[in-house]
């Protein structure tokens, strides 16, 4: 992945630092590649590639350094992370209304980053007003919000999650509920929801028809069969997944095994279609 970071041109030596330091250490730090334009270079942007996480945590790093040295006011505000997505707001809403109404830029650190400090940059005036609210809105939550655990498959989690983390995004704007996910790494599958308790009921309900709504099949056929199932030019295959177009159906070289995936409801429909064609291909081979 690439992304462009637009940073003040003033800022982008202190980005570099003494002899390069700093930017070899920002690379190593966030396992990612860095393109600072050249001075003569009229250009404002910062190439960074790498890793989805890699690019975030290098993005938050780059935008600490130019908060840093903005000549205006810079305040920071320690947050207990499990707050951050009440301050975001669904699709980071909240925050954007924010900045716009007070001209100050706030900073949240990315989830895969595990940092608690809010950054503020901005007039005085402004960012006090910006600061009020942000505590306002973290102790009502504090307050009010309660939290319960609930079990979900592993596998599952990466639909609760979503693409982008849309489907989060999505339980949060319907249900002003959190839910806060194991990271991939750990074994744990515990799914914390945190919200106020009259909600928590209808995001639990969200959270399992979302982790209910994908699912991985598998069809037993031996591999000679396959290139049958999939038909001269894929045409049979063909049928299926004009049917079911979110439906993957993947076939390994020399397993017995066919996989499908995808919404619950269409993986039915293509797994009786391929059971029914692996039937009548083992009734023709006797």
């Amino acid at each position: 992945l690439q992304q462009q970071l637009p940073i003040p041109k003033e800022h982008h030596r202190f980005v570099i630092g003494k002899k390069g330091e700093k930017l070899q250490d920002l690379k190593l730090k966030t396992a990612t590649k860095m393109q600072v334009p050249h001075p003569d270079d009229p250009s404002n942007q910062i190439k960074i590639s790498g890793t989805k996480e890699g690019i975030e945590k290098a993005r938050h790093e780059i935008l600490l350094i130019s908060a840093e040295q903005d000549k205006r006011a810079v305040e920071r505000l320690d947050v207990e992370k499990v707050y951050h997505p009440f301050i975001a707001g669904p699709y980071n809403k909240l925050v954007r209304e924010l900045m716009q109404d007070t001209g100050t830029r706030i900073h949240i650190p990315p989830p895969s980053v595990n940092k608690t400090e809010i950054v503020f940059t901005g007039e005085k005036e402004q960012l006090a007003r910006a600061v009020a609210r942000v505590k306002k809105i973290y102790e009502e939550k504090k307050k009010k919000t309660t939290t319960i655990a609930v079990e979900v498959k592993k596998s599952q989690h990466k639909y609760v999650i979503g693409p982008k983390g849309n489907s989060l995004q999505e339980i949060l704007e319907k249900t002003g509920v959190s839910v806060e996910i194991p990271p991939i790494d750990s074994s744990s599958e515990t799914l914390i929801l945190r919200g106020e308790p009259e909600k928590l009921g209808q995001a639990l309900t969200e959270v399992y028809a979302k982790a209910n709504s994908f699912t991985v099949s598998s069809v037993s056929a031996p591999s000679c069969l396959h290139r049958f199932i999939i038909g001269k030019k894929g045409q049979n295959l063909a049928k299926i997944t004009q049917q079911v177009p979110k439906v993957r159906i993947k076939f390994t070289g020399g397993e017995d095994n066919i996989t499908l995936e995808g919404p619950t409801e269409d993986v039915h429909v293509a797994q009786e279609q391929i059971e029914a064609m692996v039937k009548e291909l083992m009734s023709w081979s006797y």
